[in-house]
Parts: C-alpha cells; structure tokens; sequence
C-alpha cells in the first residue's frame, strides 16, 4: 500500500515536467535497485541494519519507474508524431477510433493518424487527431474503424484566452491530444471500412443499437435520454435542463456509470453463471465469462474513469475469490489504482478517476463508522435507509472538496435525493437490463410491460428530482477554493477522523494546526480580493467585452449580444470572478454607449476613466473634433462599421491599439497591414489573449 504515495509522485512529477529527460530517470532507476542488490548480497545483520536505506531505495525505485512510465507515454515527444511529419500540403490517413458524436453542425470523432502523404511519400506515422467534420449524408454514415484521407488542416489546440477560463488545452493534453481538425465537405474522403478491432466493432453497434431501441420505445425524450445514460453510459442526448436537477440536488453521480452499475451487472452475472463452479474445471469458465462480460460491459459505457475503477476493483474481488483469498478493500482499491495508471499514467489528472476514487475511499473509510451510530437493525426499512444515508454521507464528505474545486456548488439537500436516486435506478437498471435481455431473445410480450414499468419509473424519478430542484436555498454556488485550500480541508478532515478513532492527540493538534493554516490562506486570499483593482478586456469570439474590478464587484461592458449570452459570459468570465470573491450578485452589466458613474468608473458613452487608466471605444462611427490628438491609455477599436485609419491617427494619441474580436475579418486584416508599417503599439485580440491592466 505504501507503493502508491512514490508511484504517484513520479506520475505527478512527469506530467508537471514532461520534458524531464529520460536518461536521468534510468540513471536513478539503476542505481536505486544496484544498490539494494548490493545490500541484499550482505549478511543478515547488516541488511537489518540498512533496513531505512533499502526501504528509501525501493521507494526511490517506483518513483523512478513512474515518472519515467509517464515520460514515455507523452506521444508527441516521439519523433513519428505525425505533427514532425506533415507539410502544409500533406494529407493524412486517419483511423476512427471511437463512434462519432452528432453535434449541432458537425460529427465530432477522435481519430489516429495512421500515415502521413506527400508527393513522394507515404510516412507511417503516430498521433490523436480531434475531428470535427461538416454534416452532410455521408459524414453520418462514417462508423468505427472507417480509414479516412483528409488535407493536413491540423491545428494545434489553442490555450486559454481569457483568465480563469477552462483549459481546454491542457485538458486535451492529458488524453494525448494536441491538434484538432474542422474538416469541410470537399476536405475528406473516405477509402475503406470497418478496419477497427472487430470486437470492439461489434460492441459499439451494440451499444448504438441499444441507444436506437430505448430511443424509439422511452416516451419522453428527457426519459429516454436518462435511460441511454443509466444503462449504457451514452450522455450526448441529456438535455442542460435535466443535467443542471441532478447536478443541483447531489444526485449527477448516477448518470455517471460507476460503481453502483458495475456491481449489480456483476451480481446478475454472477447470479446466471453459478452452476459453472459446480462442474469439472467450471470455476476457471466461471471466472473467464465473468471477467470477459465484465468489461465488454466497460467497452459499451465508454471506459470512463468510474467504469475502470470499478471493473478493475471487482476483477480482483472475482481473481481473489477464485484463489480462495479474501481481498482487503484497501489494497483492491490502491491495487485497481496503480494497475489503471500503469495503463494510463494520465488516468490521474482525470476529474472522474478522483471523484470515483476519493468516493469509494471515503465510503469504506467513514461508513462503518457512521452506520455504529444508529442501531435500527430490529427495523429493516430503518436500517436500509440508516446505512444508505451513511453511504452518502460518507461519498460526501470524501468528495465535497473536489466537488468546490472543480465545480464551486454544493447540494444541500443530496441525502434526501439519494435516499431516492439510488434505489430509483437500481431499479432502472434491473428493469431496464431485464427488457433488453426479453427483447434480444424475442419475448416481445414480456418485454413491452418492461419497457412500460421502465418508462413510469424513470417519469418519477425526472419529476422528483424537478422537485427537489425547487425547493428553497437548495444548493450553495460559486464556493470557490484553491487547490491549496482543497488539499488543506483534505488533511482537516482526516486529521479529525483520525482523532475521534484512535484519540491520539498529535492528530488533533495536526487537525488544529491546518485549521489555523486554511484560515490564514482564506485570510489572505480575502483581503487581496477586496484591494483587487483591475481591468480586463476579454478575447471573446465576435463580441466586446471589458471587466472593471472594484474590490469584489466587477463592471461588465460589452455589447448586448454577450452580456444576453449567459452561458458564454460563464464559460469565458466566471471562474475569474470567483478566484477574486465576486459573486454573481455583485457584477453590474452595461452595454456600450451607457452613461455611468461610480466611485472609481467614469463611463461616457465611448470614453472609460477608471483608476489611473483611459480607454476611448472606437469603431469609426462616432465623429472626433479635437484641436490636440486625444491622449488615452487604450484605444479599442470594434464593431462592424468601418474605421478610416488615417482619421484614427490624426485624432488619437494612445500608448496602446487594441484590435477587438467583434471586428470583422476583412477590417481587421486592413487595420493590421497599416498598422504594421507605422511605429503604434499594437494587439490583437484574434490572436492573443485578453489584456490584463493592474
């Protein structure tokens, strides 16, 4: 068990510092097992001796094997990355690796670079593409395992433009995946078919197929796309409306296939394949069929980080008891976790791997211990409810400060909801296996009476959840916390779980002593943000936008289709607001052209004072009369009117242009080539980040 903390740590090294060179990690691998070797060659007594040293050198070992594990993986350091191999007017042979996934306009897929073309040559190549490809009738026929051949359009995945924003980026990174390619209808063709491994083939129809019959036979779309999550993992057709209830009221966790899903599939296995153990050799068909359907189950819910934890968990549990040994949960977990990360080193950086992890972690850890509270074992219902409430609590407590750090909500009411939740879709995924199993072997009268139970419990359980929603203060949002404080609140509770169990008083003062230090963090993190004082113009597709800090309230201006834009003012703007305490409560919003008048901000229509900064808006259709040029810090220019550069200079002086994204392409390009033969300071928004003004 001790093996996790440097195994980890060197997976954790690599990935901050993937170029750390792979001769060092050899060297330290050598050394640390010669040395041991050495030390094991000697007399007993000595060994005994240099017990601490050999256990520093085995330790050193894992860590060197790790980090040089994950080094390897990194698939663009390699030389045959198709990335050293195209030109511009290459093309790639691509292999689809995975069903596409219908988006508004395009099938987004993920793809290998098989091969690399040119005029002279075809290159054998390595690689992950992102592929998104315009809609048409033949892009919806392409499946798994179709070889295509597209012009070399791979562009490297950009990174964030504005503070806070996701890191979509290095999120991808984390997958092996470096370029993405947005292919129009005349950029690709399709050469061959069904050249994937025919297994898998296989599986992801059957997984469409399932998809296509819940569809057709689920009345209501919501239902229907609850059911596809539920049973098979398939999440494209979940509406906003339905993932906001379920993430609003604690219960997202059963649309994630996980451990509950896993565990009653291997139950029913178990179940019809018991008469095996009983014959002659029957034990090792037994555990071969269990293991095999196991994770055929894995392969048809998308091999998600959950689906893994709880397949390679239960595999050992199914290895365990074949070798007649009973398993520690702890070492079955930590054993599932390296075994997945020697796969998939990257597994770790994963938000599903360590929500899954810390849930099943804090359920062994803290559930036993909950569930001595209350003896209700002379009342069954009591004791059912008893111990479900102590498995939620105890997922709870071990996955809140993930949950802050990630997503900065949290449910109040999610024991009630998974009081109803998870005995709701067990009995989904009964009734729903059992009316797939009836229709595959034609007992249509038996199957459309579970399809109609199917269809009625799935309607509760949407509408129960709609309630829930509903009720009052029912989820705390925009909690933020640094991954500082999360490690912090991590140690506080496990420091206190420790003390209450074993009543060692180093513990409390271990507890006490990260209390003191969360709250001289979040201290100071509080006074910064109510001195913040800055002002942000935000690289935002085709829109204006400027952030003025104010302590924690914040001033939006832009244009009104940004500011009417919710959800894309949240994707680009709100993790920056809470990392500095701004709470949604406190942003005012002003569309260009207000008047407005503060303590520190002047706004006039198209000229901003605010701290010691100037900034004029300017997008050619407001005229300038002025004996001086006009002096400004900023001068924005945006819009789609056009702007005569030559009165542009003759009127401002600015220290700085800003060539916004809502500027049209043709404008832009004309702006820069005259700004490109003058000495003005210059930034463009299209292909820069937002600028920061402190």
């Amino acid at each position: 068990m001790r093996a996790i903390i440097p195994f980890l740590a060197g997976i954790l090294l690599a990935i901050v510092f993937p170029q750390f060179p792979i001769f060092a990690c050899l060297l330290i691998l050598f050394f640390s097992i010669a040395i041991s070797l050495l030390i094991n060659k000697i007399r007993i007594s000595l060994t005994f001796r240099f017990r601490i040293v050999q256990g520093i050198l085995m330790h050193t070992a894992i860590f060197s094997a790790s980090l040089l594990l994950t080094i390897s993986t990194n698939q663009i350091a390699f030389n045959k990355h198709f990335s050293h191999l195209a030109k511009h007017d290459s093309f790639l042979i691509l292999k689809v690796k995975e069903t596409p996934e219908e988006k508004e306009n395009t099938y987004k897929m993920l793809c290998k670079v098989i091969s690399v073309c040119d005029s002279s040559h075809i290159q054998s190549s390595t690689g992950k593409l992102l592929t998104y490809i315009r809609k048409d009738s033949l892009a919806a026929e392409i499946r798994y395992g179709d070889i295509l051949v597209c012009s070399n359009n791979a562009q490297l995945v950009e990174e964030p433009k504005n503070p806070g924003q996701f890191d979509f980026k290095r999120f991808l990174s984390y997958k092996q995946i470096y370029h993405q390619a947005f292919l129009e209808n005349t950029k690709w063709t399709q050469t061959s078919s069904n050249k994937g491994f025919f297994l898998l083939k296989y599986i992801y129809d059957l997984r469409i197929s399932i998809v296509n019959l819940l569809e057709e036979n689920i009345s209501g779309k919501d239902e229907s796309a609850i059911a596809t999550a539920l049973l098979v993992g398939y999440k494209a057709e979940l509406s906003d409306e339905v993932k906001e209830s379920f993430a609003s009221t604690g219960a997202m966790h059963v649309l994630a296939v996980s451990g509950l899903h896993v565990g009653i599939i291997f139950i029913v296995f178990s179940f019809m394949f018991k008469g095996l153990r009983k014959r002659p050799n029957g034990k090792w068909l037994y555990l071969i069929i269990n293991l095999s359907l196991l994770w055929t189950y894995a392969v048809i819910t998308g091999l998600s980080p959950s689906v893994l934890r709880a397949c390679s968990m239960f595999s050992f549990v199914i290895i365990g008891k074949h070798l007649r040994r009973a398993p520690n949960i702890y070492s079955s977990l930590i054993t599932s976790a390296i075994f997945l990360l020697i796969l998939n080193p990257y597994l770790v950086t994963q938000v599903g791997f360590q929500l899954s992890y810390a849930a099943v972690f804090g359920i062994v850890f803290f559930q036993p211990r909950f569930y001595k509270w209350l003896d209700w074992k002379r009342f069954w219902l009591g004791d059912k409810i008893w111990a479900l409430t102590t498995v939620s609590l105890s997922a709870q407590l071990a996955t809140f400060p993930l949950a802050l750090f990630y997503f900065t909500i949290f449910p109040v009411y999610f024991l009630i909801s998974n009081l109803i939740v998870i005995p709701a879709a067990s009995i989904i995924i009964y009734v729903g296996f059992a009316y797939l199993i009836f229709e595959a072997i034609g007992l249509v009268f038996i199957s459309k009476y579970l399809v109609l139970a199917l269809d009625q419990i799935i309607t509760t359980l949407n509408k129960a959840i709609l309630l829930i929603r509903d009720w009052p203060k029912g989820l705390i949002e925009e909690v933020y916390i640094s991954a500082e404080m999360m490690i912090i609140v991590y140690v506080i509770i496990f420091s206190s779980a420790l003390f209450l169990i074993n009543k060692h008083k180093v513990y409390l003062y271990f507890s006490l002593l990260s209390i003191f230090v969360f709250v001289s963090i979040f201290s100071i993190w509080n006074v910064r943000n109510h001195t913040n004082q800055r002002i942000v113009i935000y690289a935002i597709p085709n829109s204006t936008l400027i952030g003025f800090f104010d302590g924690k309230s914040v001033t939006f201006l832009g244009d009104s289709a940004i500011l009417s834009n919710y959800e894309l003012r949240k994707y680009n703007t709100f993790r920056d607001l809470w990392r500095h305490g701004v709470k949604s409560a406190n942003v005012t919003n002003l569309t260009i052209g207000s008047q407005y008048n503060s303590d520190r901000l002047y706004i006039n229509r198209s000229f901003i004072q605010f701290m010691n900064q100037k900034l004029i808006l300017y997008n050619g259709e407001i005229e300038y009369a002025s004996d001086e040029k006009i002096d400004c810090n900023k001068l924005i220019l945006y819009g789609k009117h056009y702007i005569d550069f030559q009165k542009l200079e003759e009127v401002f002086k600015p220290d700085l242009i800003v060539l916004d994204q809502s500027l049209k392409y043709k404008k832009r390009n004309a702006i820069l080539s005259l700004l490109k033969e003058t000495e003005l300071n210059y930034s463009d928004l299209k292909s820069g980040a937002a600028i920061i003004i402190e």
